[in-house]
């Protein structure tokens, strides 16, 4: 028998004042609401975007932290998630995520017979699209689970901005039973949609009735393949400035490897991107290199030849500098789930202000990839499927840290940095980061500020950051506050002077802004002896 599958609405939108995600939306863990119906609410949300397991097993975790589950229940979801982890560690994601899924409709009182089909779909699409061209939508079974028998499952694309529909896409029949085996594609026309950022929705219905959604982001940018050609032309004639091109590349770049899966973005404007790219190749052509010993707050990017692809950066160097004098240099490593914008733009942009406030030359990398912990070892308690940074393999370790190198040697040379006053800290993956970092190139810093994290080295050497001034930094409510301690506890029995702050009211994420004027003191009072 025929069997026909209509796809969900799924209707697209992103408001136009937030850059456009060209990914899963990701929970960011150092800014947590203390409302607990505002967390549920958000990670319920994320499920839609099809998260990876981290994600999902994170939302169980939120559930079960408010569900009232009868013994029955408790057994049920205690089962499941050993599933998850024994699928997980034999390398069976689609199997982890099916019982991940089974563990949210538990713990949401759902009839598991209805919910696993409409939760085993996700969208598989490029992210990055000309509007012009046919919009090619692929759904595919992130597990086996067959489509209710005899049912019609009807999927109505939808495209909204702003939290307004912009344009019903239509409903599309499909014909597969099995979605793993034989995803659906099908085209829509974009033609005539403003270009910026959007939200693809689908709602799958039976017989008329919803069942589920998955959601997905999507970029439309006008042109985009004839804006290439046109603008790696103009570079072609242009010698040298080697950074500036390879920021004015870096959008171009960044669609490719979304659609290849060799990247991941929070988020990212592809209209503000390439329109930037255009300005910045405008001054070129004038003869003026617009990033070479610029300043101010400064979104760049350079080509890292270990990985053979560009990666961003942030930078802020002060106003006020006269181009002579030689600034110390501090460098912030972010946390897991976050990037490189989030250390320059948390707390209102507190790291710019300060800066130029104190006269610091600030580098915020990207550490290669997200979640890549700089070279630093994953700690044991991070090894589980609800960890983001679990699974990181040796090389992307090894090019994060080298990223990290890398730009604090760009920078120094460019900028001609106090070489006496270069300085790192992180917070909680960045704090790991910086624990690592300063363990392994001890000769590199004047001092150093993990925050939120402890040192996650086995056999870690404290001896080696002797006549390193150290300040790690927790908040009173950080649920890593005995990782930090226990590390703290470790360095004053090898026979080294943390000056540990720990800091009033201060959670997983707020403990290092508020100690931020703090650290950049304790930082300018220290230099290192330059043989």
């Amino acid at each position: 028998m025929r069997f026909a599958i209509l796809l969900p609405t799924l209707a697209a939108a992103v408001a136009a004042s937030s850059p456009a995600s060209s990914q899963t939306v990701l929970s960011n863990p150092e800014a947590r609401s203390s409302d607990v119906s505002v967390r549920i609410a958000a990670s319920l949300e994320r499920l839609t975007y099809r998260p990876d397991l981290a994600g999902v097993s994170g939302a169980i975790a939120l559930l079960e932290s408010e569900a009232k589950l009868d013994d029955v229940g408790k057994t049920g979801l205690a089962a499941l998630k050993q599933q998850v982890e024994a699928s997980y560690r034999a390398g069976r994601i689609g199997d982890a995520q099916r019982s991940a899924y089974q563990a949210i409709s538990l713990l949401r009182g759902g009839n598991w017979a209805a919910d696993a089909f409409p939760s085993s779909l996700t969208f598989d699409l490029e992210s990055v699209v000309d509007p012009a061209d046919p919009f090619l939508v692929r759904v595919r079974g992130t597990w086996a689970e067959a489509a209710p028998a005899g049912a019609t499952i009807a999927l109505r694309l939808s495209t909204f901005a702003d939290g307004r529909q912009v344009r019903d896409l239509g409903r599309h029949v499909f014909l597969s039973r099995d979605l793993v085996a034989r995803p659906e594609r099908f085209a829509v026309d974009l033609t005539g949609i403003t270009p910026g950022a959007y939200r693809l929705d689908g709602t799958i219905e039976v017989e008329g009735r919803s069942i589920g959604e998955i959601r997905a982001p999507v970029s439309l940018v006008a042109n985009l393949a004839r804006e290439r050609a046109e603008i790696e032309t103009v570079l072609a004639g242009i010698a040298g400035h080697d950074d500036a091109k390879a920021t004015i590349r870096y959008p171009f770049s960044l669609a490719q490897e979304l659609f290849a899966g060799t990247r991941e973005v929070r988020s990212y404007d592809f209209a503000a991107g390439i329109e930037r790219s255009r300005q910045l190749l405008a001054e070129l052509q004038a003869g003026r290199d617009p990033v070479v010993r610029a300043k101010g707050n400064i979104r760049r990017a350079y080509y890292m030849a270990e990985a053979g692809t560009i990666v961003p950066f942030r930078l802020y160097v002060p106003k006020a500098w006269d181009g002579k004098a030689k600034l110390p240099l501090m460098i912030f490593l972010h946390g897991a789930n976050l990037d490189e914008d989030d250390s320059m733009e948390r707390a209102g942009g507190l790291l710019p202000r300060l800066a130029e406030e104190k006269g610091v030359i600030v580098l915020a990398p990207l550490g290669y990839r997200l979640n890549s912990m700089y070279g630093a070892p994953v700690p044991g308690q991070f090894v589980a499927s609800s960890s983001p940074i679990a699974g990181i393999d040796a090389r992307r370790a090894a090019l994060s840290e080298k990223d990290v190198l890398n730009l604090t040697d760009l920078i120094s040379a460019e900028y001609d940095v106090d070489r006496r006053r270069i300085y790192l800290s992180g917070n909680s993956m960045g704090g790991m980061g910086t624990w690592h970092l300063a363990q392994k190139y001890p000769e590199r810093w004047a001092a150093i500020a993990p925050a939120a994290a402890g040192a996650t080295d086995p056999d870690y050497d404290f001896s080696r950051l002797r006549g390193i001034p150290i300040m790690p930094v927790a908040g009173e409510y950080d649920f890593l506050r005995p990782m930090v301690e226990g590390t703290v506890a470790q360095a004053r029995a090898a026979g080294l002077k943390p000056q540990y702050d720990l800091v009033p009211g201060g959670d997983h994420g707020t403990g290092v802004e508020i100690a931020m004027p703090k650290i950049l003191d304790f930082f300018l009072k220290s230099r290192r002896r330059v043989r």
